[in-house]
Formats: structure tokens, C-alpha cells, sequence
């Protein structure tokens, strides 16, 4: 409340000093300023102040700049879905100030905040439109405002040398910094790998203990800071440690309309003993906006508790644990029932693979909700849909591989080396809608998801571990309503002969022993699918 008030009197006396000091009685011109609400993070309107710089008017050597305006009357808004405050600012402006094109903001508080835009309204048919989107560091950190240009600029380079010289800042408070070490603060653009070389690289190594890491590979940062050397009108970079070795390096002619400071990050020797960090330097301006970071956090921790920890747990279990019945499989996976499965030695392998931060959020959550995936629509109101064929068709179209379905050129299917698949006319025939087989190959109707001739190679060795995989052949039926029906599932084993194999055809059944078997086919038949996805189309 005393701030509110004390911010209330710094306006009224702003606004006294302005009719002094001659200015127009009333606000010259107005603007609506959008931050995004942060967590944790300060009120910008207490301790920001905004300066516009004329991008039609220049002083003897430096742009136009206003006087500061403070923001005021903040309201709780939204913007594409995302929460933002909106605040309210007033300029008194000089009568020959011109058209402002730039603005310098000063941020006087202890946090940074993300600006997202600041829109002017100059006259009734003129407005200014700033889109920033990016963070403002506190001054006491970067000694120097952030400013900002127009979406519409377009000026002389002269006039950009003029506002960009009228700013208090130097070189040495973006880029004066340890050449392995990004600070929050800097502004980067652009990032790119490069080798360093020549005199350069050279002048970097001598007489340093970092000489095999800086002569290897080196990260060239593009910033926004413009720096400009007024007398050899060229934009350099000076770095500490160059300055030691009496080198200054012009990095880019001044005349160019876009220039940009350049500074080389070189990487020193990898030293780091942890396996995995994933603790990444991302630039402010490159990090997630606020409704996709939290998505991606939420989806980051939801994959940790739903398939990392247990894999892990089963991994140092020793053991492959299987679902014992389908209802086993409901109640652990997708009902109320919580499993504590984030203890002892699970929990102390991940805390040395993740950030901290990471893992106290995980612990969080699991707390806080069961560690179960949320119901499939497909048994949210029968919990058998998953077991028909038509929904087995759907699946198959709409899941991992739905490329590797092919239409099928010739009956019966051929294999490798000439093999011809066991699967006849008469398996098929009584579900092609009245046509031959021959008649629905040549109507373009029979589709084959063929999963045998690159896995039977290797089905000697996977069987040898215990478990039981067939090289599969499914044939697939376009119906008259556009879906894909099963017509038949061959499924082989290498023969006891070289080259030999042993086939068995599965047909579509609905009751006894042979729907249980049709369930068993269609189930290798999605292992080989999956397997295809993970292993070939991804590599």
C-alpha cells in the first residue's frame, strides 16, 4: 500500500515538472505495455521506467531521447491463452520529437521479467508497435537498459550509430566475461560450432593451461549488443584475455544495416564424470514460452513416472515381470490403485542422472496423484473394443508403421529366395465381399503387412534368450465402408533343414479355442509392428 501511494506522488510530480518544463498539457502520446506473469518472479511496474528514442529527429551526436515514463494501472490479461499483465504508460514528449522508432527500458528491480510487446499510440491513424518477447535483466546486472526497436524501422545508419551511442554501455558488460562461461544475461541470437584457426587460436593458446581445449572446437555467439568504434567505424570485440595478448579483432564493418557483436566461446577439455547432464545452457530469448514450458515439464515428469522408473526398477530387479491377467493389467495401469515404486535404490540412481530440481518435482507428483496413464478412449466404455478386428485394422492404419502396409501385387505372397507363403485362396476367400482373390489383387483390395523375411534371419538367436517370436504375414482387406479388415495371419519358425520353415495360417474366429489363437496372432503380429518402429524406423 505505501509503494502504491509513493508511486501515485512520483507521478503527480512527474507530471507537474513536465508543464514546467514546457511540454504540452496533455499527454502527448499513450501505450499499452504486455509482460507475461512469471512465477517467482517481481512486479515490473514498480520498477520499471521506459525512455522512447525519435527515430525522425537525432540531437549533435546522439538520438532524441525522451524522458522516462513509468508504468501504471496494471490489469490481469491473456494473450493466445497465455496470462500476461497489461499496463498502462504515458509519455510527455518534446513538440519536435518526431516519430519514436526505439525505446530504452530500465529495469530497477532485483528480477528479470519477459517483456512480450509495448504498443504506442501516436495519433489516431498512427501507431508504434514494439513485439520484444524477450527477458529485461535488472541494470544492477547488466549495467546498461535493453532497448528495443519498432516493427516498422527503417532508418540511416547514421541515425542508428546516434541511439546506439546515446546508451550507457560498453562492450565489456555483454561480452567482457570468461571465455567459457555464458551468463543469463547475454543476449544470444545465434549459436554455431566453428573451428578455431590461425593467428587467432594461436594467440588464445599461448601461455594458457587451456591451450588443447581452445585450439578444438569454439562456439561463435551472435548477440544483439551493438557496438560501434566511432572512429574506425568498424564494430570490434575485445575480450580480457585478448586484450592481455594486445589484440583487438574487427569482427564486422559498421556500414552494414544489420551489424552485430561477435564473441567465441571456446570449449575447454570435457571433464565432467557423469554420464548423463541435462543441465543445458538455453538463451533467455530461445527458452519456452510460459504454457509450453509447463506442458513440456508436465509431459517430461508424467514419461518419468509412467516408463523410466520402471524400466529402471525391473532392470535392477533382474527380472521381467508380466502382467499376470487383464485385470491386473486395468487396476495397475489405469485405476486408483497407487504402487510406491520411488524408493531405495531406484530413486538414488535417477537423483545421479537428473537435475535436482527435476527430481523434487517428480517426488511431488507422485505424491500428489497415482502414477497410472489416463484411460484409452477405446475401453473407456468396453473394455473387449481393443480385441476386434476392426479395431485392430484401425490401429494398424493409425499406428507406428502405417507405411510399411502395402498393397498386394500378386497372390500368394512371395518371400525371399522365391519362397511362396502358405496362405491360400480358400483361407481368404469367404471374406473378400463375393470377389476371387485374384479379382480384389487386381481391384487393388488386399493389403499385406509383412513383417517376415527380415526377421526370420534373426528369429534363432532371439528365441535362444527364452521367449517366443514368429515372422509374421497379415493380409488385410479394404471393404466397401474404406476400413481394413484381417483376412489371414501367417506366422513361421525356422525348419530343422537349411532353409526350411515351419507356417501356420490363422483365420478370424470369434469363439473357442480358435478366437483365443486369432487373439495370440494378432498380438505377434503388433510385437513385430512395434519392434519394426523401434528399431528400423527410427534407426
Amino acid at each position: 500500500m505505501l509503494q502504491d501511494c509513493w508511486e501515485n506522488l512520483r507521478q503527480k510530480v512527474i507530471h507537474h515538472l513536465n508543464l514546467l518544463a514546457g511540454y504540452e498539457t496533455q499527454p502527448v502520446l499513450t501505450g499499452e505495455v504486455v509482460v507475461y506473469r512469471t512465477s517467482g518472479r517481481s512486479n515490473p511496474a514498480k520498477s520499471t521506467a521506459i525512455s522512447l528514442y525519435s527515430i525522425t529527429r537525432a540531437d549533435e551526436s546522439f538520438g532524441k531521447l525522451s524522458r522516462e515514463a513509468s508504468l501504471r494501472n496494471g490489469k490481469k490479461t491473456k494473450h493466445d491463452g497465455v496470462e500476461t499483465t497489461t499496463y498502462g504508460v504515458v509519455f510527455y514528449l518534446e513538440a519536435d520529437f518526431g516519430t519514436p522508432g526505439a525505446m530504452a527500458v530500465k529495469n530497477r528491480g532485483r528480477r528479470e521479467f519477459l517483456l512480450k510487446s509495448v504498443t504506442l499510440e501516436v495519433s489516431e491513424n498512427l501507431s508504434v508497435h514494439f513485439d520484444c518477447n524477450s527477458w529485461v535483466y535488472p541494470i544492477i546486472k547488466t549495467n546498461s537498459d535493453r532497448l528495443f526497436f519498432a516493427n516498422t524501422v527503417s532508418c540511416s545508419v547514421p541515425l542508428i550509430c546516434a541511439i546506439a551511442t546515446a546508451r550507457p554501455v560498453s562492450l565489456h558488460h555483454h561480452l567482457a566475461i570468461d571465455v567459457f562461461d555464458h551468463r543469463a544475461t547475454c543476449r544470444v541470437r545465434h549459436q554455431q560450432p566453428c573451428r578455431a584457426s590461425g593467428k587467432r587460436s594461436s594467440l588464445i593458446s599461448e601461455g594458457t593451461e587451456e591451450g588443447r581445449g581452445r585450439n578444438g572446437n569454439a562456439y561463435m555467439t551472435m548477440t544483439a549488443t551493438m557496438i560501434w568504434e566511432t572512429q574506425t567505424k568498424d564494430i570490434i570485440m575485445r575480450d580480457p584475455y585478448w586484450e592481455e595478448q594486445g589484440a583487438t579483432h574487427t569482427l564486422a564493418d559498421a556500414e552494414q544495416e544489420d551489424p552485430l557483436a561477435i564473441k567465441v566461446q571456446h570449449r575447454a577439455t570435457e571433464t565432467r564424470k557423469k554420464v548423463i547432464n541435462l543441465d543445458f545452457y538455453v538463451p533467455p530469448d530461445d527458452r519456452f514460452s510460459p504454457v509450453k514450458l509447463s506442458e513440456f515439464i508436465s509431459n517430461s515428469i508424467r514419461a518419468i513416472v509412467h516408463f523410466v522408473i520402471p524400466e529402471v526398477k525391473s532392470v535392477f530387479e533382474g527380472s521381467i515381470r508380466n502382467f499376470e491377467s487383464f485385470g491386473q493389467m486395468r487396476k495397475d495401469l489405469y485405476s486408483s490403485h497407487r504402487r510406491s515404486i520411488l524408493e531405495g535404490v531406484v530413486m538414488e540412481k535417477l537423483k545421479a542422472l537428473l537435475p535436482e530440481e527435476f527430481i523434487k518435482e517428480v517426488v511431488r507428483v507422485v505424491k500428489e496423484n497415482p502414477l497410472k496413464f489416463p484411460i484409452p478412449e477405446v475401453i473407456a466404455t468396453d473394455e473387449n473394443a481393443w480385441m476386434s478386428d476392426e479395431e485392430f485394422g484401425r490401429e494398424m492404419l493409425a499406428g507406428l508403421n502405417p507405411a510399411v502396409i502395402r498393397c498386394l501385387e500378386r497372390f500368394p505372397p512371395v518371400g525371399r529366395g522365391g519362397k511362396v507363403s502358405s496362405i491360400t485362396a480358400s483361407h481368404i476367400e469367404e471374406n473378400l465381399e463375393g470377389l476371387s482373390a485374384d479379382q480384389a489383387v487386381e481391384l487393388r483390395r488386399i493389403f499385406i503387412l509383412d513383417h517376415h523375411d527380415y526377421i526370420m534371419q534373426y528369429l534363432r538367436r532371439i528365441n535362444e534368450q527364452g521367449v517366443c517370436v514368429y515372422a509374421s504375414r497379415t493380409l488385410l482387406f479394404l471393404r466397401h465402408d474404406q476400413t481394413l479388415k484381417p483376412l489371414a495371419i501367417e506366422l513361421s519358425l525356422p525348419g530343422d533343414g537349411k532353409g526350411g520353415e515351419i507356417n501356420r495360417v490363422f483365420l478370424p474366429a470369434s469363439q473357442g479355442s480358435e478366437r483365443a489363437l486369432w487373439q495370440l496372432a494378432k498380438t505377434h503380429v503388433a510385437v513385430n509392428d512395434s519392434g519394426h518402429h523401434q528399431l528400423i524406423s527410427h534407426w
